[in-house]
């Protein structure tokens, strides 16, 4: 249960400093696939950590309202992706006690306050998990797909047992 919700935590909080993180689906513009084309800088076909961090650094700043370093709840909240632009931000329901639920979450120190620093740790962790081949890059192969459970890793092996 706790690594769901981890995993949980940590899609809405690249999600909030990066957007694009449901499932994989390079052509639509949306989800992991949108996530691929928004990050991979030098157009390679794999996202590094270098160009996730920079992604999720400007994300970042684009979500620091009033430029203190820092993201309060409303902040988090606004910078998550709508699915229409004129859609208000989430502050009620499932979602929202989610959201919440992430940015306690992220909030390391627990201070009320998502740092870039911590942003970067959360976005860090979640990097690592995609990273199924360890190879330090996370290619289309390795982003989410959508269906149950969200499994990453190449598409022509199952999900790991649990150990």
């Amino acid at each position: 249960m706790y690594t769901k919700l981890s995993a949980l935590a940590l899609t809405a909080t690249l999600a909030a400093c990066a957007p694009g993180m449901a499932q994989s689906d390079p052509t639509s513009g949306r989800g992991a696939g949108r996530m691929l084309q928004e990050m991979d800088a030098n157009r390679d076909g794999r996202i590094t950590q270098q160009e996730m961090q920079a992604r999720v650094a400007q994300r970042f700043a684009e979500a620091d309202a009033n430029r203190d370093n820092a993201l309060t709840m409303d902040e988090f909240r606004n910078a998550m992706p709508r699915r229409r632009a004129d859609a208000p931000a989430p502050t009620d329901g499932r979602f929202a006690r989610m959201l919440e639920m992430r940015f306690r979450m992220t909030d390391q120190n627990g201070d009320g306050r998502v740092t870039l620093d911590e942003a970067q740790a959360t976005a860090s962790a979640f990097f690592r998990g995609m990273d199924a081949n360890g190879d330090g890059a996370v290619s289309q192969d390795e982003l989410p797909r959508r269906g149950r459970g969200m499994h990453h890793g190449p598409r022509d092996q199952a999900p790991a047992a649990p150990g």
